[in-house]
């Protein structure tokens, strides 16, 4: 019969130090806690990951080169590394010494600064951030920002450089005209002819710099916003995926393109060209004040235009997201329940019900670009009409003698330039206002609380399985009749519990808030003494094993499938996970074994397959408490028998919850509960409860 052994993790010595300096800096971290806040790479942490874990926990980081005179001054604590793996917490100063702890041994020793330095020439200082200690933390928003701050910066220089350039085109026309041609200087053309092409070159390179910097900016904030994303909906709590539907959160998600492709666009170029039109403007009233004015007075129909088809837009805007979350979760639903829709000839019908969708989105996008070409038409045509008065006015003024000919071009240049961004305004204000209700979006998402309370206490490694219910009493909404009231029950270490019970009288309930994904409105949860609801998450749900009511296989190998109950197992580990739950024959019999890829929700195995593959993936991390949820509904008989009885077997202490409607299921328990409409009917050894739980049932039927 295979066993299983507890994996051991491999060594990381900067993973260990940053642990034990968040602990002298007040701020205990588990191992899985650590994990949870930045993805590790599997060479160990690094430096870049480090970084990004200590900010997501409240902490500023502080890189530079360690020197004896600098390790003098600093300090304490704060880590040294040596680039090649090594690092050490530089504990304490005693007098002219430094105490280092190397961080997986815990071995203190006592070196001068000179000597530290040559250590660990590397030097990381971590300090809590001056917003965490004061209780509200950055936005996410400025968190971004401060990050992309260097590169707006960059393209802001370039973009202004490009614009000064813009005032040379102008001067030029205006020098050929009133200089070059009136007095046939044609050695002046040469020269002025030379110096534009230089500026042209010029003009080039800091536009194809502008360019690279935007892309790169693109790629970070994508990275960046991407990761800073996902990672707060993982830590969200599962009340806020079930409430929301998938393709509702997949269409938040989505905001993220959004605010990429704004960032990515022209229109923070078109932001710095706003500022230039003032300039331009200048430029126009002082080669002639009349044309300066005519130009002027184009501005506001520009800016009226924009804001009169601005409400109109909003609307659509919003009417266009829902349409699209609403065709998005209707597709979801399609594709998901297939075999329901084709086992009850239900195509004709989802097709009807996609379709009402569609036109609705449809229509919304056709009359959003309706509006957008009217706007744009309109202000082509007023650019037009605004050059016109302006040549108009200036070739009277030419014949009356009061401008010269270079003059009139060169206004009109300046004014093609200042009214350019003016006309893209409408275009401009909608990416703008995509971007603003994208971010909106985004930011109610990222609002939402997340799981781990501040306070939160790490739970106890390793735990023994000591389950105590006391007085608990939970209700999903205020309002609502208790999904559970006034449960109390135990399991001793070791022991095994099976929960019995009809459809909707609480076992899954139960199940959840054993994993510490709902909290009781009354009474505590207790894992060794441990009330549930004062520990960080990921600090107890490493430890423990789940297997949910339904099945949840993902896209990957087998291996892969399996080794995720623990990132740092083997694959020695998933084939002795396989053997125990008896899925070792199965796999071995497909064309790649274990390297077997699946298809989204394991398509590809049968139910029973599949269920077999989610209790090995909580079995392959050896957990000391292991919660069934139904796990076994898929199997046969046998192969329940089988399951169940190594795990009583070969349990070596492990705690089992098993939630089960089977009776056979039941008499391998030690001890069992019915649960009725959220409450105890019984409770005892599976012999007692049999019984009870028979008769409710036969109640049940013949009511």
């Amino acid at each position: 019969m295979a066993t299983m052994q507890a994996a051991v993790a491999p060594r990381d010595a900067l993973f260990s130090g940053f642990m034990r300096l968040c602990g002298q800096l007040d701020r205990p971290l588990g191992e899985a806690e650590l994990r949870a806040a930045a993805p590790v790479p599997e060479g160990g942490m690094t430096l870049e990951a480090l970084e990004r874990a200590a900010k997501r926990l409240g902490f500023d980081v502080e890189t530079a080169v360690s020197t004896a005179q600098r390790l003098r001054r600093a300090e304490p604590p704060y880590l040294l590394m040596d680039g090649a793996g090594g690092a050490w917490v530089v504990r304490a100063r005693t007098g002219a010494h430094l105490l280092l702890v190397e961080p997986e041994r815990g071995v203190t020793t006592a070196h001068t600064p000179r000597m530290a330095a040559k250590l660990g020439p590397q030097m990381v200082a971590i300090k809590k951030a001056r917003a965490a200690e004061e209780g509200a933390g950055l936005l996410w928003q400025e968190a971004i920002l401060r990050r992309l701050k260097p590169v707006l910066w960059e393209i802001g220089v370039a973009s202004v450089c490009i614009n000064l350039l813009a005032l040379a085109t102008p001067i030029f026309m205006m020098s050929v005209y009133n200089k070059v041609i009136a007095h046939a200087a044609l050695g002046m053309l040469d020269a002025l002819a030379i110096g534009m092409a230089t500026l042209f070159a010029f003009e080039l390179a800091l536009r194809t710099l502008r360019g690279g910097v935007m892309s790169r900016a693109g790629a970070r904030l994508d990275l960046s916003l991407g990761s800073e994303v996902v990672h707060h909906l993982l830590q969200l709590p599962y009340r806020v995926f079930e409430s929301m539907p998938t393709a509702q959160m997949m269409e938040r998600l989505r905001q993220l393109d959004q605010i990429r492709a704004f960032l990515s666009s022209s229109l923070p170029l078109l932001l710095v060209d706003l500022v230039f039109v003032g300039l331009f403007l200048v430029g126009i009233l002082l080669l002639s004040p009349t044309l300066g004015l005519v130009t002027l007075a184009a501005i506001p129909l520009f800016v009226g235009l924009s804001a009169l088809a601005h409400g109109r837009q909003q609307r659509l805007l919003k009417a266009g997201f829902r349409a699209g979350a609403a065709k998005a979760s209707c597709l979801s639903e399609t594709v998901a329940q297939a075999l329901t829709v084709k086992a009850l000839a239900l195509e004709p019908v989802m097709e009807k019900r996609f379709e009402e969708r569609q036109v609705e989105g449809a229509w919304s996008g056709l009359e959003a670009g309706r509006l957008a070409n009217r706007v744009s038409a309109l202000g082509t045509t007023l650019q037009h009409v605004v050059a016109l008065v302006i040549v108009y006015f200036g070739a009277r003024m030419i014949v009356a003698g009061d401008l010269s000919v270079g003059a009139l071009v060169a206004c009109t240049i300046l004014s093609a330039r200042a009214l350019a961004p003016m006309r893209q305004c409408f275009a401009a204000w909608h990416q703008l206002q995509q971007a603003r209700d994208a971010l909106g979006r985004l930011d109610t998402l990222m609002r939402e609380q997340v799981e781990r309370r501040p306070d939160a206490a790490l739970m106890p490694t390793p735990i023994r399985g000591h389950v105590r219910f006391e007085g608990v009493r939970f209700a999903y909404a205020k309002g609502k009749r208790p999904a559970l009231d006034g449960i109390d029950v135990e399991v001793a270490p070791g022991g095994m519990l099976g929960v019995a019970g009809v459809p909707g009288s609480g076992k899954s309930t139960l199940a959840r808030l054993l994993m510490g994904l709902e909290r009781p409105n009354e009474g505590r949860v207790l894992v060794d003494g441990v009330d549930l609801a004062s520990v960080a998450p990921a600090s107890y749900r490493s430890q423990i094993g789940v297997v949910p009511q339904e099945v949840q296989l993902f896209s990957g190998t087998i291996a892969e499938n399996v080794g995720m109950g623990a990132p740092e197992t083997n694959s020695s580990r998933v084939v002795a996970a396989a053997k125990f739950v008896g899925a070792h024959d199965f796999v071995q019999a497909l064309p790649d074994g274990y390297e077997t890829v699946l298809g989204e929700r394991g398509a590809g195995l049968s139910m029973g397959q599949r269920q077999l593959l989610c209790i090995a993936r909580a079995l392959v991390r050896n957990p000391r408490l292991l919660i069934l949820d139904e796990a076994t509904s898929a199997l046969d008989p046998a192969g329940e028998a089988y399951l169940l009885a190594n795990l009583k077997r070969a349990g070596s202490g492990r705690t089992i919850v098993l939630i089960t409607h089977r009776p056979s299921a039941l008499e391998l328990c030690d001890r069992a509960v019915f649960l009725h409409e959220g409450k105890i009917a019984a409770i005892g050894t599976p012999g007692e409860v049999a019984p009870r739980m028979q008769g409710h049932v036969a109640q049940r039927a013949a009511g």
